[in-house]
């Protein structure tokens, strides 16, 4: 599978986590990394930053400056999405790095890759949509809240047994397990809750029993690969120390970009295989040689977007295809314009929250500039991260 296409079809967890918490001051939990489940998971996803500012006006923003997207750090990737995504069910989380100095094996590169196009297979199909990942990340939320410490090896096999249930269309045992996981400290009416969201995506993920035993084939062959390379699993990180100080305002701004962008997002119907195809367009981009300008490209997607909202998205469409001079197909040109509408369209986002957020990113860049902070390079322009910096949908890796 490219690499275009499996980043964007898996940064989407990594935005929406991001969403789920709070400025540096407020991200402290005692859950363990998911790094620690088993099988690891291989899918290569980075870890996005809060999108520069773009404007603080309502109409077409400015072009974000090339040394943005300094953040407080996210929080560790989400346990009850990473179990899901272990399995197959959704992305999945990244792995540990390898330590340095070490070469990945070619049958490490082999079984990986075979990995990731059985994913792929599942997530082009999948009716997964935005919201129904917020709400998992939500209802992690409640567990962390709760004091609850969740075991990941056996989280991951009541995950298991959750997916293997509703697709017999039999999820008794599994629900009685899964409610174990908890003891005490949940209502049965919040596990409930929990429970059900995890059945939902079950569904709307059409994963097939063939499938979930491919890709548990798949990660077998790949831990089997990494113990004879003589790799072993990290051990879970220390617990993050607790909330100290009082919030700055970048912290501040921080989390009320973060909240107006879940609000986007609890409501978003956009899907994992929408995501997928909008990953097959930024690749038909790379491989025609295609560099993107950065300006021309926010600007023609703000356009796109308002224009959508509008009613008519006609009238953004000879911004759009100036953007590939002539390089890409006009078959290529017209997929990934109707791609991006059928987003916007799908995001549920309005004008209100399309201003809003960039009054946000535009707060943020002038806390920024005043603290001095120094930014990392930002990722070469593309469809996904032009949409994500305008709140449509979320961040890929920065």
């Amino acid at each position: 599978m490219n690499g275009t296409a499996k980043n964007t079809l898996r940064w989407i967890f990594e935005r929406i986590r991001n969403s789920q918490g709070g400025a540096k001051r407020a991200t402290a939990r005692s859950h363990q990394d998911i790094e620690s489940l088993e099988p690891r998971v291989v899918l290569s996803v980075s870890s996005p930053a809060i999108p520069s500012a773009t404007t603080t006006t309502t109409t077409t923003p400015t072009t974000p400056p090339t040394t943005t997207n300094p953040t407080p750090p996210p929080p560790p990737p989400s346990l009850l999405l990473g179990a899901l995504g272990a399995l197959g069910v959704v992305p999945g989380n990244p792995p540990p790095p390898l330590p340095a100095g070490t070469t990945p094996s070619a049958q490490l590169k082999t079984d990986t890759q075979k990995l990731q196009a059985d994913s792929l297979a599942i997530q082009s199909t999948s009716g997964v949509n935005v919201s129904e990942m917020t709400a998992i990340l939500q209802d992690e939320q409640t567990i962390i809240k709760a004091g609850v410490m969740l075991d990941p090896k056996a989280l991951l096999k009541v995950t298991d047994e959750i997916a293997r249930g509703v697709l017999a269309n039999n999820t008794t045992t599994a629900k009685s397990d899964f409610a174990a996981l908890f003891g005490t400290k949940l209502t049965s009416t919040v596990i409930d809750k929990i429970f059900a969201d995890e059945c939902h995506v079950v569904k709307d993920s059409k994963i097939t029993v063939t499938q979930l035993n491919t890709i548990a084939t798949d990660q077998a062959a790949i831990q089997k690969d990494l113990t004879a390379m003589g790799v072993k699993p990290p051990a879970p990180p220390a617990p993050p120390p607790p909330p100290t100080g009082t919030p700055t305002q970048l912290d501040k701004d921080t989390q009320k970009l973060r909240t107006d962008i879940q609000t986007v997002q609890s409501t978003s119907l956009v899907t994992v295989a929408a995501l997928t195809a909008l990953g097959g367009d930024d690749q038909a981009v790379v491989v025609a040689g295609i560099k993107l300008d950065g300006k021309a490209l926010l600007k023609a997607t703000d356009g796109l977007v308002r224009a959508v909202l509008n009613g008519n998205p006609a009238p953004a469409k000879a911004d759009f295809v100036a953007l590939f001079g002539g390089k890409l197909t006009t078959a290529a040109v017209d997929k990934a314009f109707n791609d991006m509408v059928q987003i916007v369209k799908d995001s549920k986002i309005t004008l209100a929250q399309l201003n809003t957020i960039a009054a946000d990113n535009a707060a943020i860049q002038a806390d920024l500039i005043a603290a001095k902070i120094t930014a990392p390079t930002p990722p070469p322009p593309s469809l996904a991260g032009a949409l994500a910096l305008l709140g449509v949908i979320p961040a890929p890796p920065g």
